[in-house]
């Protein structure tokens, strides 16, 4: 669960932003408020709105970039893919990002500085509800400090296992390449002490206009039947939505490979253990499984009816729908996942969620996701979106509802609350004072047309 996320330097981010799902004072819709202690409340949802160019993308981007620095390990030579502001003479300086989350039942708040070459900074505390920290650790890594203090390395009673961690930890910390996080490291090497923060991150589940289906990977926890009555009830036409499943020879593996472009995929479906994915994502929404050694690959597909007679469209492809049909069937993962009682935590991180979808769509999914939030959830969505029909206060808080605005000066992006403006009461009319600019987050289109 994402608590709050600080920026600088990001892209058109230049100044620090602070963003925060922490509910502010009012009492609307607080029945779905999530609660953290007695006093802590974190919403379930925030949406994000603003004119072309004003930064949500952006914003967007810094989960997308956040989650694979910190999980996937580097090699040697890359470049850091950040993305610091570029307009101004101090276009070289490090981004920072600043994010507190609970994982585990815990909170926490990691930082890191970087610049395309290198990790400066690096620090995770450890949050209580009472306001106290603990800090975990605390790395000046331009430093090039030889031996660093791990407090984390301090909580066992035993002075010889608490000398080996700390050891362990300065030995993972001397061999972290100059253009890698300590915790990705740590976790390479199976260091446990941060597996709180790194599931965390792993949680987070990035959605772009253009991201695949994914159900392949997922195919044991889905229960199809129930996405195909979610894409009945939104209209589309669809019948059944289904993984569909093809017996492969050795020929077709070796076809494969071809397609594929990968030259070991055979010798990788001969180690495959059974009923264990490989998924093909990087190509299309495919995964190849084995079962009792024989090999099948899946993906997921529509089946539609004649109206008239009901038989079946054989040769249906899902290539066949809609962009908006695609997308709702790329969203409502998110859905089924939350009716789920053992649903996994996750943070759904949208950008442009309406894409495609018919406002009456775009409105159905974000409501089926707040249906299922309780005191007791954690799971959280976090969309971008240009849908002004979304900002009703019968439907969404002031504090869950965003803006971003670029100044035109400088081209820098600043984000806001709603509910950071004086005035705006419970019967406020959202949406029309948005589109009036009373908010800002609305483009300045001129009104004069040359003709030629």
């Amino acid at each position: 669960m994402l608590i709050s996320l600080e920026l600088e330097n990001w892209m058109s981010f230049r100044d620090p932003i602070t963003f925060s799902m922490v509910a502010g004072k009012e009492r609307h819709h607080r029945q779905r408020i999530p609660k953290l202690g007695s006093r802590l409340r974190v919403l379930p949802v925030s949406a994000i709105y603003g004119a072309n160019a004003s930064g949500k993308s952006n914003f967007y981007e810094a989960f997308r970039f956040a989650r694979n620095f910190i999980l996937e390990p580097p090699r040697r030579d890359d470049f850091i893919p950040v993305s610091p502001f570029k307009l101004d003479q101090k276009r070289n300086a490090p981004v920072s990002m600043t994010f507190e989350f609970m994982s585990n039942g815990k909170i926490y708040s990691y930082s890191f500085t970087a610049t395309s070459r290198e990790v400066q900074k690096e620090k995770l505390t450890q949050v209580y509800l009472n306001g106290d920290e603990k800090i975990l650790f605390d790395l000046n890594r331009a430093a090039k400090h030889k031996n660093v203090h791990f407090p984390c390395a301090g909580e066992d009673k035993d002075k010889d296992k608490v000398k080996n961690l700390s050891a362990r930890l300065n030995f993972v910390l001397e061999g972290t390449l100059a253009n890698q996080l300590f915790i990705n490291n740590a976790h390479w090497q199976r260091v446990e002490l941060f597996k709180d923060v790194i599931s965390w991150f792993d949680s987070i589940i990035i959605i772009g206009p253009g991201t695949e289906f994914g159900y392949t990977s997922s195919a044991n926890e889905v229960d199809f039947s129930v996405i195909t009555d979610y894409i009945r009830n939104l209209d589309t036409g669809i019948d059944e939505f289904f993984l569909a499943e093809k017996k492969l020879t050795a020929d077709d593996i070796q076809e494969m490979a071809g397609i594929l472009k990968d030259k070991n995929f055979a010798k990788r479906i001969d180690d495959l253990e059974d009923g264990v994915f490989l998924n093909l994502s990087y190509v299309a929404d495919l995964s190849v499984v084995k079962r009792s050694g024989e090999v099948f690959v899946l993906r997921p597909q529509t089946k539609r009816h004649y109206n008239e007679t009901g038989g079946t469209v054989s040769d249906w492809d899902i290539s066949f729908e809609s962009e908006g049909t695609c997308r709702a069937l790329q969203l409502l993962p998110m859905v089924y996942f939350r009716t789920k009682k053992d649903a996994v935590n996750s943070v759904y991180i949208v950008d442009e969620l309406e894409r495609s979808l018919h406002p009456g769509m775009a409105r159905w999914i974000i409501k089926s996701f707040l249906e299922c939030c309780t005191e007791k959830t954690r799971s959280q969505l976090i969309f971008t979106t240009h849908n002004p029909l979304l900002m009703d206060q019968s439907f969404l808080r002031r504090d869950e509802v965003w803006i971003t605005e670029r100044e035109k000066a400088s081209n820098v992006s600043r984000m806001f609350s709603i509910s950071d403006f004086n005035g705006v009461r419970n019967d406020t009319d959202l949406q029309a004072n948005y589109l009036m600019g009373v908010f800002g987050g609305t483009p300045k289109v001129s009104a004069r047309v040359s003709c030629v």
